[in-house]
């Protein structure tokens, strides 16, 4: 009885063996395939060759080094795209001493001039622009309101003329509208403008309105 029973126990023995070994195989798999993904997923992999002999030095510099490298391209860009707002600036001037224009068409070049001015102002300064500047609006206004003051005892009144007598209204309006306007210090600059246009006092102007500009929150 007691052999019959060792036998049955013999027989059972490989049975559960074998079932415990395709759960742990089962299971192992799937682990397995899990810690390949995790390690694929967490780990960096080397971009190129590993065994490449080529190296690139911008790597292994030093942060510090890298910052400087840029801070210096950056302020060779600069420099050069000052030379560019200032050879802009020189070939308005060259323009406004030109004999051969109209009286609206040497009003014309100057106030471009004078917005050339203001946009190598800002640049330097690192201003940015936000909407229409009350400067460049008084700028334009000024020179409109004069071109189409040509028209006073001019019978025959030229297109170009006639828009700038339009286009003096709508500047006014934006003009009075912009909230720098009422800026004390802003319009005894603007005063002085409309005495004299000149380099002078426009960058008073720029700088007046500049001052005049709520903090940033950021």
């Amino acid at each position: 009885m007691e052999n019959e029973k060792t036998s049955k126990e013999s027989a059972a023995n490989p049975m559960t063996e074998k079932r415990t070994a395709l759960i742990a195989a089962l299971i192992a798999v799937p682990a397995a395939f899990l810690i390949g993904m995790l390690i694929h997923y967490f780990v960096p992999v080397p971009e190129g060759s590993l065994f490449s002999c080529q190296t690139n030095p911008q790597e292994n510099a030093n942060p510090r080094m890298q910052r400087g490298q840029r801070a210096g391209a950056s302020k060779a860009a600069a420099q050069d795209l000052t030379a560019l707002y200032k050879k802009k600036i020189s070939l308005l001037e060259e323009k406004v001493k030109t004999a051969q224009m109209s009286k609206a068409g040497k009003l014309n070049a100057e106030c471009a001039l004078r917005l050339a001015e203001g946009d190598l102002f800002r640049y330097e300064k690192k201003i940015r622009r936000w909407g229409n500047s009350v400067s460049d609006l008084a700028v334009r206004f000024e020179t409109a309101k004069k071109i189409a003051a040509l028209a006073v005892g001019n019978k025959s009144i030229s297109g170009e003329v006639r828009d700038a007598a339009i286009e003096a209204v709508d500047l006014e309006i934006q003009l009075k509208s912009h909230r720098t306007f009422s800026n004390e210090d802003w319009k005894k600059a603007y005063d002085a403008y409309t005495k004299n246009p000149d380099s002078k006092n426009y960058r008073a102007m720029l700088e007046a309105e500049q001052a005049a500009q709520p903090p940033r929150k950021f």
